[in-house]
């Protein structure tokens, strides 16, 4: 049953945030064979399903793993909802991340900047969720070689003055985070 499936990913979802990886990906796979049975392969809450295992696979070093996960789960939901739709950002970002990981700069760089576009768009240049996909823009532009592209994403951030939010020159944090979306509506599954 389908509600059974939301509370499978969201039981994985503490169990991730807690660290018990071993214990919350069986939970995470059986979530999405019943999603997947209830509503089909290509509906978005299979592909929310398929970005918390990603995610799971991710934080314990699988990129490998991860990357066709994250993969399909961006084919459903640009299928799904568009793609231009806010809901797509996440999961560009995402992919992203594994990308950026595993050194693949030139392959995250355009979904770092797609999803930062679809987030201003929706939500307007001051947004927290614009502000990480900056974030991550300068993730990505701290590494050798790259800082003239960092000083323009910092740039983007602060205005013309130079500075962040709060006042000093904004600060880039070691690693981007999104996590996945929890499952909460059980019965918008049926």
């Amino acid at each position: 049953h389908s509600s059974v499936a939301v509370s499978l990913n969201n039981l994985a979802l503490v169990y991730r945030a807690q660290g018990r990886y071993a214990e919350a990906e069986p939970l995470y796979k059986r979530s999405l064979a019943i999603v997947e049975k209830a509503l089909g392969p290509e509906h978005r809450y299979v592909a929310w399903s398929l970005e918390n295992y990603a995610r799971l696979l991710w934080e314990t070093g699988r990129n490998a793993k991860a990357e066709p996960i994250y993969k399909r789960a961006l084919a459903i939901l640009e299928k799904a909802l568009g793609p231009e739709h806010p809901g797509l950002a996440t999961s560009l970002n995402n992919l992203a991340e594994v990308y950026h990981l595993e050194r693949r700069y030139a392959e995250a760089e355009p979904l770092y900047k797609r999803s930062l576009a679809i987030w201003e768009k929706a939500l307007g240049p001051e947004h927290p969720d614009v502000a990480q996909s900056l974030n991550n823009f300068g993730v990505l532009y701290s590494r050798p070689g790259q800082i003239l592209r960092r000083r323009a994403a910092v740039q983007a951030i602060a205005g013309d003055q130079g500075e962040g939010p709060g006042g000093g020159a904004p600060r880039f944090g070691p690693e981007p985070q999104q996590p996945g979306p929890a499952l909460r509506h059980p019965g918008e599954l049926r």
